[in-house]
């Protein structure tokens, strides 16, 4: 048997923009009677959604007590309340509206008609804030004979996004990600249902028994979707945040209008979703180098991750000649491993190399100059990370240590060959494949003949995946204190 929460108002499910002259809100201080309204839904009015086989199993449209109903005369917008009687009986609507008010529309649900700031009006769509208990399906009304409002399905133009999810995890809430592609560099949820605040619910156990989630969406044509699931954070991990899993299905999908979307069934047990991680710590107190290399040891590059206890230390090679200097380092993790990144969303680096390598900060001649490097992230099975521009999209974060900054690149963007890492399952890199910081073209030009330039040297403390960006910072602080001893 199936747990879901559709429990509410089950109507047409649409999207539509309506009332377009400009609607002001009431005015404060007016003086307000109340009034009851009786509401109907027209007969045969269901959802133009099938929850299954299409065309079969729709669902009547009804009112729950409690609804919230919002109510015009064509300037000002009120709020009314649904209430059912026990006992059968006319549906009521109650308000409290100026005296003079005439009802000319009413919409369902109330926090689907909404203000327009830019162009002063109101709209009626599909809302961001979504409920458990209730699918924010559209009415609105058709005919009002004075106190008697009739409604029915708001014009088309939306669908139903259907996720059926087991697991072990506490559910305390689900955001859906639309996007024009699988991209999630701008994390904005466009509809989000929360399970721990609304109508007294409160987080749902997730078990082995199916729990349905439904998203009522805009329909807007082809788009990718991703689901995050949200829960505290589990014990032993940094930060003081929740955690988020995400799974996101790389595929476009078609939101047309009135169509039921039914996703494939997702999994969210916590030995799954907090296995295949990993985090290298540098120095003699760790892993020494971990494992990692560069590509060019065979010109003067090394990597020493003995000498200090909490960084190893990388001296770049020279792949120019000795008065032109051109510095790279490549930093490569080419072992194989696996990842988790629908959990692991963030890969980071404890390191110096900015101010080293792209702010310059190296001894050269008086007469000789010098070009900054550039750092980018790339892995070979995928490509560059976000098409090229590294620079200009990676974050980064300050730490109490000299000169020490912290970077952080987000996996759920796109790589310029296969577009995306896996969240369904585990990601695979095969040994052989580089998994590279690309740190180079540190260049010392006109060095005089006599002269010489040391090879620069940074510092990397830690490389890792991480689920959220408190959790960086926890790391940062993790390996101040240890520092600092």
């Amino acid at each position: 048997m199936k747990k879901t929460f559709i429990f509410a108002a089950m109507a047409a499910i649409a999207m539509t923009a309506c009332n377009k002259e400009e609607i002001a809100a009431p005015e404060e201080g007016q003086n307000l009677v109340y009034r009851e309204y009786t509401a109907t839904i027209e007969d045969g009015a269901s959802t133009k959604v099938a929850f299954g086989t299409p065309g079969e199993n729709t669902i009547p449209a009804y009112f729950q007590d409690g609804d919230e109903i919002a109510l015009t005369d064509g300037t000002d917008v009120y709020k009314g309340t649904v209430s059912v009687p026990e006992n059968g009986g006319n549906t009521i609507i109650k308000t409290d509206v100026p005296e003079t008010f005439t009802l000319s529309a009413a919409y369902y649900p109330y926090d689907a008609y909404t203000y327009n700031e830019e162009e002063s009006r109101y709209e009626f769509t599909v809302p961001g804030r979504q409920y458990a208990d209730r699918i924010p399906v559209l009415l609105q009304s058709t005919s009002i004979e004075g106190d008697y409002i009739t409604f029915s399905a708001a014009e088309a133009g939306s669908a139903v996004v259907h996720y059926s999810l087991t697991g072990d995890i506490l559910l305390t809430e689900v955001r859906l990600h639309v996007t024009n592609n699988a991209s999630l560099i701008n994390n904005n949820p466009q509809y989000t249902i929360t399970y721990s605040s609304q109508y007294g619910s409160s987080p749902v156990q997730l078990s082995d028994e199916p729990f349905d989630v439904y998203f009522v969406v805009t329909a807007e044509g082809a788009k990718s979707l991703t689901l995050e699931a949200k829960t505290a954070m589990p014990e032993g991990a940094l930060g003081n945040t929740s955690y988020s899993y995400y799974k996101r299905k790389i595929t476009p999908v078609d939101l047309t209008s009135g169509a039921f979307i039914d996703l494939p069934a997702i999994n969210l047990n916590t030995e799954e979703l907090l296995g295949g991680n990993n985090i290298w710590e540098f120095g003699s107190a760790h892993g020494g180098d971990c494992g990692w290399t560069l590509n060019t040891i065979e010109k003067g590059g090394s990597i020493d991750g003995t000498t200090n206890a909490e960084y190893a230390v990388v001296t770049m090679g020279n792949n120019g000649d000795e008065t032109n200097y051109n510095f790279r380092a490549d930093l490569i993790y080419d072992k194989g491993f696996t990842q988790n990144f629908g959990t692991y969303r963030y890969v980071a680096m404890m390191t110096d190399y900015k101010y080293v390598v792209q702010e310059g900060n190296i001894t050269v001649p008086e007469e000789a100059s010098i070009s900054k490097g550039n750092i980018k992230f790339d892995v070979g099975s995928l490509g560059q990370w976000h098409n090229k521009s590294n620079n200009q999209r990676t974050a980064e974060l300050e730490t109490d240590i000299k000169n020490v900054r912290v970077w952080y690149w987000d996996m759920l963007g796109d790589f310029t060959n296969s577009g995306w890492v896996n969240t369904l399952d585990y990601h695979i890199f095969d040994a052989g494949v580089k998994f590279q910081f690309k740190i180079a073209d540190l260049k010392v030009s006109n060095v005089p003949e006599e002269e010489t330039v040391a090879a620069p040297q940074y510092k990397v403390y830690w490389i890792g995946f991480f689920n959220n960006v408190t959790e960086i910072q926890g790391m940062i602080d993790q390996t101040e204190a240890a520092v600092a001893e």
